[in-house]
């Protein structure tokens, strides 16, 4: 079973989502910057005849089919987004999955809200934090000096078909020209304002207590590509808490290796039902 629902939070947001599965324990995939519940195709297709699980994707604020307002395009209150699907839905021990700029949505719901209706957290190829000293150290997107030269937020509004082109190439392995144009296609349905605005929001969170609180109360399983093992292995270290790891692929590992990453996410949830 695998439907689209259209589920208003409040009078400027009505949120898109997805739902695969009639099992009674659900997990919510939170797509990342400028994406939507498509890139999770492969997952709620995995999830769509199983009884035990009812996996969920929506695109949040600003995102794909969902509302675009003019506010709001801030992590605190994408955090209380997903509150309101939470509710929307009727949903308890929720196993959260986010992706890149997706894992702030779930921190900034666990800063607000804990973890009382949180069964377990996926954190998929996404930091906690937006910006460190040193990148190859730290568990973070880049440092000062490289957002600074980046300058992600004036490109974004100058040059939006290059960044597109840009992340969809940080994202696959494949260099397939109809797999780089649907990825764009789902990219650029969010307005270059809106673009900036959660970017920019996302690169000066620190959600690094909230990651450590979840892994503190509840399983947490990382799945990251192969260059971030060290820094994850590192942040695991110095905040002693327990996860479960796994690294292979790039970016959308969990689109292009399908079938290595649910067989991870099968094993994962073996584990906490145990």
């Amino acid at each position: 079973m695998r439907e689209c629902r259209a589920i208003k939070l409040s009078d400027d947001l009505t949120v898109h989502c997805e739902i695969a599965g009639a099992g009674r324990m659900p997990i919510i995939f939170i797509p990342g910057w400028a994406m939507s519940s498509a890139v999770f195709e492969r997952q709620l297709d995995h999830f769509a005849t199983s009884s035990e699980f009812t996996a969920v994707s929506y695109d949040p604020r600003g995102q794909g089919h969902s509302s675009k307002p003019l506010d709001g395009h801030f992590y605190a209150q994408r955090g209380r987004d997903l509150a309101g699907l939470i509710d929307a839905l009727g949903l308890n021990e929720v196993i959260l999955a986010g992706w890149s700029y997706g894992v702030l949505d779930m921190l900034a719901y666990i800063r607000e809200f804990g973890s009382a209706r949180i069964g377990a957290g996926i954190v998929i190829d996404g930091a906690p934090r937006g910006l460190g000293d040193d990148p190859a150290k730290d568990w973070v997107w880049e440092s000062p000096e490289q957002h600074i030269k980046g300058n992600s937020v004036l490109r974004t509004l100058e040059n939006r078909a290059s960044v597109n082109r840009g992340l969809a190439e940080m994202c696959l392995e494949s260099t397939s020209e109809h797999d780089l144009r649907w990825l764009e296609a789902i990219i650029d349905q969010t307005p270059n304002t809106i673009a900036a605005l959660i970017n920019e929001a996302a690169i000066y969170s620190n959600y690094e207590a909230e990651l450590a609180r979840l892994c503190a109360e509840r399983p947490v399983l990382v799945v990251g590509r192969a260059e971030w093992r060290d820094v994850v292995t590192r942040w695991i270290e110095e905040n002693a808490v327990s996860i479960q790891t796994e690294f292979f692929g790039k970016h959308m590992m969990f689109w292009e290796r399908s079938e290595q990453f649910n067989a991870h996410l099968d094993r994962f949830l073996i584990d906490i039902r145990r």
